[in-house]
């Protein structure tokens, strides 16, 4: 999750504000995507392995999975931000042209 938001994503963003100017035939879109999708790719696996490795091996670790750890701010706002880097992308698919009429 670390690699997905300080990394990829910050870079992604990066890319986006600062480097169109420097890279104005497209490439800074063409990064900018690449390093988007890898957030969501490494996030999404930073989210569901966890999972897979509390159910072949239930033994508390960090965070516990009982019922008392379900109820955890952690454990609820990660499942809100990984509902939202989900749908970042489902947003950008329905988006409008930035050059079409408004």
């Amino acid at each position: 999750m670390t690699i997905a938001w300080l990394a990829l994503a910050m870079s992604g963003a990066f890319f986006a504000a600062w480097m169109k100017p420097v890279l104005p035939n497209g490439e800074w879109f063409i990064a900018h995507r690449i390093l988007m999708a890898g957030s969501l790719i490494v996030g999404v696996l930073g989210f569901i392995l966890p999972f897979i490795a509390h159910a072949r091996s239930p033994t508390p670790g960090l965070i516990s999975f009982s019922s008392d750890g379900k109820n955890t701010a952690h454990f609820i706002i990660g499942f809100i931000i990984m509902a939202l880097h989900i749908a970042n992308p489902i947003i950008a698919i329905f988006r409008c042209n930035p050059k079409g009429e408004k």
